[in-house]
Parts: structure tokens; sequence; C-alpha cells
């Protein structure tokens, strides 16, 4: 299953931290206007996963995305199904 986290600031990214924890998801989206803060929190995320004692945790990957492009975010799902929070 995958996610789109619609915002990298604390909220998205603590909330883009706990998902990627859940056994059923393969992918975290971390979508935010400001690439380099999507980024810099993917990366803290992905870093913190690499360092926990659970087996497995989902991919992480950021992106720009502006929060009020509804079709950009489809684009991003893709056909795939997916969740969506919005932060």
């Amino acid at each position: 299953m995958n996610w789109l986290v619609v915002g990298a600031g604390m909220m998205g990214t603590s909330r883009a931290s706990d998902i990627v924890r859940y056994p059923c998801v393969t992918q975290v989206t971390l979508a935010d206007v400001d690439k380099k803060l999507a980024t810099r929190s993917a990366e803290r995320i992905a870093t913190l996963a690499r360092n926990s004692p659970a087996r497995r945790m989902a991919d992480v990957r950021a992106v720009k995305l502006d929060a009020a492009d509804a079709a950009a975010a489809e684009k991003l799902l893709g056909s795939e199904p997916a969740r969506r929070v919005e932060i």
C-alpha cells in the first residue's frame, strides 16, 4: 500500500514516520511545495528507519507538490490504491 503525505513540516514528518512502520505499507511519498524541506524530512525518516529494530520499513521519497493541485496529487498516486493524509 502506498501513502501520500501532503506537507513535510513537523506534523507531516511525524505522521510519515509513523506510517513507514505499518507492515502493509510499501512506500510513503512526502510531498511539499518546498522540495528541500521534503527531501530533508524524507532523509531523516529513512535514517530513523535504518536504525530501527523493526525488520522492514517502507521506502520514503520526497516530491514537490502544491497542496492545492489535486490533479498533480492524483498523478503522483498513479493507478495504485493509496491512502492520502493531508496535514
